[in-house]
C-alpha cells in the first residue's frame, strides 16, 4: 500500500508551532513538555495562545493521538494559525461556508487559555509516514519484543479491566500498556492538567467516522443511581458487559455535554453539509482508559482537581475504506475540507468554555478578589441548591450566546455591566453582619436585560431566559443566601 503524501513531517509541525510563537510573541507562548518520546527522544512543544489577563478559563486540544489519523495535526496547526493571524489583523475566519467574525476568535484569545497540541505521538506518524500507513499505537518498547502502545488506552481510567476495544497484549493494536501511564506521550498530557488547573475544556481528534463523542465510554449512561461509577468496586468487571450496570453521570452534566456536542455539530455541518453525529463514546464501542474519559473523571477523583468537558472529535466520513478515513489522500481537497471542519467545530467547542460573569467582570476592570470571590461561590454555594444549579446550568448551557449577544448591543452591555457590578457587591458582602438584600430596582433592571436579550436569542436562550424571568419574582428582598435556600 501506498505511503500517504502531503502530509507535514512531525518536524514540520514543531517547527510551524516554533514560527508561530516567534510571529506573535505578545500572545503566545511555546511550552515544552517534559517527556521526550522513547524511540526517536523527540522533544514536544505546545503552543500556548492567549491575550487575556487573571484567571481565565482554560482549554487543551489534541491531536495525533493515533499515528495513522495524519489529518487532524495538520487541522490543528491550521487552527492556531487561523487564531493568531486573525486575533492580530482583527480579520474574520472563514471556514468553507461558515465565517467565524473577528470579534468570535478575539473572545476566545482574550477570554480563554488555548493550549494546542497538534502532535502527541511524533516516533508513530513518522514512522505511518515512511513505512507503514497503518500503524496505530507509539513506537515505544514492550517487554515481549513487540512495539507500541495504544495511546488511547493508557490513560488512568479504569484501566486494569481493559473494557470493550482495549487489549492486553501486546501485539494488539489497541495494547492498553504496561500500567496506566506507562507511556511518555500520555504522562505529557497528564503533566498539562495537572501543571495547568484552569482547563476546564478537552478534544482529543482522532478519526474517522465523523462523531462528536462525550464521556463515559466504559458502559451506558444513566443518571439516577451514583453508586453505579467508575471508583466504585462492587461494579468491578461488570462494566462494558450486560451485567446491568450503567456509568453515573450527573443529569446537569449530560445536558450540559449534549447541548455543547449539538452545538458543535452545527458548526461543523455548517462548513460544507456534513453531519457529524452526537453521541456518548460508548455508543461507539466500549473502551478504557481513554483521553476523554480520564479527563472528565479527574472532578470526582478526592483530590479537588477542575470539571473538564472532555470531547472526542472523530473526524472525516471514511465511505471510501479504512484507510481513506483514517488519512484522507491525496491531501488536497479533501484533508483540507476536513481541517476546515475539525478547525469550526474546535472553534465552538472554545466558545461554550469562555466564561460569561468573568468576561463581563474583565470588561468593568473588576479585581482578581471580586472575580475569584464570585467563582467561589458558584461551586462552594451555588452548586449545593436546586436553584443554584439551574441558574449555573444556565450560565453554562447559554451564557456564551449570551455574551455574544451583549457584546453587539452597547446598551444591553452597559446594563449588564450596572447589574454585575450590584451583584458582585451582594455575593461579597453575603458573611458580613448586615448582609445587603435583593431590591425590587435591581430585579427589574434584570428583568428588562432578559427581556432585550430574548429579542434576538435562539429558542432555547428564549425558554431560558423566560424562566429566569419568572424566577426572580421570588428573590425580592432577599439575601444572596437566602435566594439558594
Amino acid at each position: 500500500m501506498a505511503v500517504p503524501d502531503g502530509y507535514m513531517t512531525s518536524d514540520a509541525i514543531e517547527g510551524v508551532l516554533a514560527l508561530l510563537h516567534a510571529a506573535y510573541p505578545n500572545f503566545t507562548q511555546l511550552i515544552q513538555l517534559p517527556e521526550i518520546t522513547a524511540d526517536q527522544q523527540r522533544v514536544i512543544h505546545v503552543l500556548r495562545i492567549g491575550a487575556g489577563t487573571g484567571d481565565l478559563n482554560g482549554v487543551l486540544l489534541v491531536g495525533g493521538t493515533h499515528a495513522r489519523e495524519l489529518v487532524n495535526p495538520d487541522a490543528l496547526v491550521g487552527l492556531a494559525y487561523r487564531l493568531c493571524w486573525s486575533y492580530e489583523h482583527n480579520l474574520d475566519v472563514t471556514l468553507g461556508q461558515k465565517v467565524w467574525r473577528a470579534a468570535d476568535i478575539r473572545l476566545l484569545v482574550e477570554g480563554l487559555d488555548i493550549f494546542i497540541l497538534p502532535l502527541l505521538n511524533p516516533d508513530g506518524r513518522e514512522y505511518v509516514r515512511l513505512y507503514d500507513p497503518w500503524w496505530r499505537k507509539n513506537r515505544g518498547y514492550n517487554a515481549d519484543g513487540s512495539r507500541g502502545t495504544d495511546l488511547n488506552r493508557n490513560y488512568d481510567f479504569l484501566w486494569k479491566w481493559a473494557i470493550g476495544q482495549t487489549s492486553t497484549n501486546p501485539s494488539n493494536e489497541t495494547y492498553y500498556g504496561s500500567a496506566p501511564f506507562s507511556e511518555p506521550e500520555t504522562r505529557n498530557v497528564r503533566w498539562l492538567l495537572d501543571t495547568y488547573p484552569n482547563i476546564n475544556g478537552f478534544v482529543d481528534v482522532h478519526s474517522y467516522s465523523e462523531l462528536i463523542l462525550f464521556p463515559w465510554g466504559d458502559d451506558q449512561n444513566q443518571t439516577t443511581d451514583p453508586s453505579q461509577n467508575f471508583l466504585n468496586p462492587a461494579w468491578n468487571g461488570m462494566r462494558g458487559t450486560t451485567g446491568g450496570y450503567g456509568e453515573y453521570i450527573p443529569a446537569d452534566d449530560l445536558g450540559r455535554f449534549t447541548d455543547m456536542a449539538s452545538r458543535v455539530h452545527d458548526a461543523i455541518a455548517a462548513v460544507r453539509g456534513r453531519s457529524y453525529t452526537a453521541e456518548q463514546g460508548f455508543q461507539l464501542y466500549g473502551t478504557s482508559g481513554a483521553s476523554s474519559d480520564y479527563a472528565y473523571s479527574r472532578f470526582f477523583i478526592p483530590g479537588g482537581h477542575t470539571k473538564v468537558w472532555a470531547l472526542d472529535f472523530e473526524s472525516n466520513r471514511g465511505d471510501r475504506g479504512s484507510q481513506y478515513g483514517f488519512q484522507p489522500f491525496p491531501y488536497d481537497p479533501d484533508a483540507l475540507e476536513v481541517s476546515k471542519e475539525v478547525q469550526s467545530g474546535l472553534i465552538q467547542f472554545m466558545t461554550s468554555c469562555v466564561c460569561v460573569v468573568r468576561e463581563i467582570g474583565r470588561s468593568l476592570a473588576a479585581t482578581s478578589e471580586i472575580l475569584n470571590g464570585l467563582s467561589n461561590f458558584r461551586d462552594a454555594e451555588m452548586m449545593k441548591s436546586d436553584r443554584g444549579r439551574k441558574w449555573v446550568d444556565l450560565l453554562d448551557r447559554h451564557g456564551t450566546e449570551a455574551l455574544l449577544l451583549l457584546r453587539k448591543d452597547r446598551a444591553a452591555w452597559a446594563a449588564a455591566g450596572k447589574i454585575f457590578t450590584a451583584a458582585a457587591a451582594i455575593v461579597h458582602r453575603r458573611e458580613s453582619a448586615s448582609p445587603p438584600k435583593i431590591d425590587r430596582s435591581l430585579v427589574t433592571q434584570m428583568e428588562r436585560l432578559a427581556a432585550r436579550l430574548e429579542k434576538r436569542a435562539s429558542p432555547q436562550l428564549k425558554h431560558a431566559l423566560a424562566d429566569v424571568r419568572r424566577d426572580l419574582r421570588k428573590v425580592v428582598g432577599k439575601t444572596a443566601r437566602q435566594v439558594l435556600n
